[in-house]
């Protein structure tokens, strides 16, 4: 959130206060100090998606497409990298902070 991009801190802020105030068990906000270095390594972003009546798979982007996968193996990976940056990502109240600062930075 340092840097300016188009749209990022926009969407950010709008995200921010729509899930200001309420907790929504599906929805979190968690910002990751550039600093930290966390994400070195990370192609890039990811989600992962879990039913109780199916089995995980995993969305991973890429500089040219994105893939999904079910397979056990890419399933592992994703969760890894998923629980190493969620253990250095601010609380949610500090991350929707640190978006709203960013806000009024770049607005």
């Amino acid at each position: 959130m340092s840097r300016r991009r188009a749209g990022v801190i926009c969407v950010a802020g709008k995200c921010a206060r729509r899930h200001c105030g309420r907790r929504r068990a599906a929805t979190w906000i968690q910002v990751v100090p550039t600093a930290l270095g966390v994400t070195t390594g990370l192609l890039g972003g990811f989600a992962i998606a879990q039913t109780s009546d199916s089995p995980d798979a995993v969305y991973i982007e890429s500089a040219t497409h994105g893939q999904v996968s079910n397979r056990p193996e890419d399933v592992k990976v994703v969760q890894g990298s998923y629980d190493t940056v969620r253990a250095e990502a601010q609380p949610q109240p500090g991350s929707i902070e640190l978006i709203r600062e960013a806000e009024k930075r770049w607005t």
